[in-house]
């Protein structure tokens, strides 16, 4: 997450673990996204698989192009 953000610093990482400790998962369920915003998320690789309880199974994430990749586009 840091690199796809560009700051890999020690402060920013620590506001970044803060926010991930402190995120409430049934908070955001209860507001739901508008349609475009949940469009890009999933545009961008973000997946939520949910079971029919409501429970979080699995969290795709995506990742930031490694520096080889970009390397290897040249």
């Amino acid at each position: 997450m840091l690199r796809m953000i560009g700051q890999e610093d020690l402060f920013t990482k620590a506001m970044v673990d803060s926010t991930l400790r402190n995120l409430d998962v049934e908070q955001l369920l209860d507001h739901q996204l508008p349609a475009d915003v949940r469009q890009w998320l999933g545009v961008v690789g973000f997946r939520v698989v949910i079971d029919r309880h409501g429970e979080i199974v699995r969290m795709d994430m995506p990742e930031a192009p490694s520096d080889d990749d970009s390397e290897e586009d040249r």
